[in-house]
């Protein structure tokens, strides 16, 4: 694929060449239908392409189709006398997992367009911690989600004590009712409320939306509450 993307690639055929890998790492059977609308020349050997396209991919984890329609637009540069990738807007179509790094701009859409994956945090990458309940003075008591390591008892990162509840710091929740899967739920953009700093029913298989401020965002699914507390998360800056 990356022997098909210009050296000039915007903004770095290495960041692209990250994302791709980690497409093919979340994703399988990547369909792609296109429908060019336009093709024009432009400056300095530039080819811009306008396209609808149809896609449909396989979640790794969950093994549930995912579909999605819209409409896109790339440009690709003449490189040796072969037309190579240069730059691409939202939505994309290869890079998808990084897409805030990779696009150069964002295409209108169509009312009924659809695509959960031109949303960047809808799939990021789901990761699974287990926190020490009974211990607290042990360095995985918490976890900071900035720098994905485990912690001690900081008002900064997601905090247990040892209480009942996992504290969160200085964040607010939301308990996402009827979700099961935080592979392709979309970060709430409202809806949280302040809950003392801690998630107030931890039951397992509940899912909740912690919202840090400046910090970002995570979606947490509780797998596991005992004497080792096991979670699944995804968290967007």
């Amino acid at each position: 694929f990356m022997a098909l993307v210009s050296g000039d690639f915007v903004p770095g055929s290495d960041i692209l060449d990250s994302a791709v890998r980690k497409d093919f790492i979340l994703f399988d059977y990547i369909k792609i239908e296109h429908f060019i609308n336009n093709i024009s020349q432009v400056s300095d050997g530039k080819v811009f392409i306008s396209f609808r396209y149809n896609r449909s991919v396989i979640s790794e984890k969950t093994g549930q189709t995912i579909t999605g329609k819209g409409l896109t637009e790339l440009i690709l540069k003449n490189d040796g006398g072969q037309l190579k990738l240069y730059s691409m807007k939202s939505p994309l179509m290869f890079g998808l997992s990084d897409s805030s790094e990779i696009a150069t701009g964002e295409v209108p859409q169509a009312a009924d367009d659809e695509d959960p994956l031109a949303v960047e945090e809808d799939f990021a990458s789901v990761q699974t911690i287990t926190l020490n309940h009974a211990n607290y003075s042990s360095v995985n008591v918490g976890y900071d989600f900035d720098t994905e390591t485990f912690c001690g008892d900081v008002p900064t990162a997601m905090i247990l004590n040892a209480g009942t509840h996992p504290h969160i710091g200085t964040a607010y929740c939301q308990l996402l009712s009827g979700v099961t899967d935080i592979t392709t739920i979309s970060f709430p953009v409202s809806g949280y409320i302040d809950t003392g700093g801690e998630i107030p029913s931890p039951t397992v298989d509940s899912c909740w939306a912690i919202d840090y401020g400046a910090r970002g965002k995570v979606i947490l699914k509780i797998k596991s509450y005992g004497t080792l507390l096991i979670f699944d998360y995804k968290y967007q800056q």
